[in-house]
């Protein structure tokens, strides 16, 4: 089973600061080197998604593969990555009222969409 893991958020969901950091090789290495060792990406509704989060993962992913190939299979190998949906996106809410004022009144009253769990495992695998 999944024995280690770490996640970009704390132990109340709020988002971990070191992910909002921007993408760079010291940002990547410096996250990863708190977990070395994750068995598995598990991918969850994320309302603070960040490009890190996305590289952080993307590495994990690649190193355990070269390490496995340079190996003979004896060092890394393919993590598994478990989503919890396959949905493309989601709701969170609409642009406005009917009666509220809104800079674009052709906008007012449309669904608010953002990715979903299927949608943020499509970029982290491809």
């Amino acid at each position: 089973g999944i024995t280690d893991y770490f996640a970009n958020v704390d132990e109340e969901g709020q988002p971990k600061a070191e992910f909002a950091e921007p993408v760079s090789a010291a940002n990547i290495q410096h996250i990863i080197k708190q977990a070395p060792n994750v068995d598995a990406i598990i991918i969850g509704w994320a309302v603070s998604l960040s490009v890190l989060t996305i590289a952080v993962a993307e590495n994990y992913i690649r190193w355990n593969e070269e390490a496995c190939a340079e190996s003979d299979g004896t060092t890394g190998g393919r993590l598994p990555i478990i989503t919890c949906s396959t949905d493309l996106g989601g709701i969170v809410g609409r642009c406005g009222s009917a009666d509220e004022e809104h800079p674009a009144p052709h906008f007012r009253g449309r669904k608010v969409r953002v990715m979903g769990s299927g949608t943020i495992a499509n970029v982290i695998c491809r």
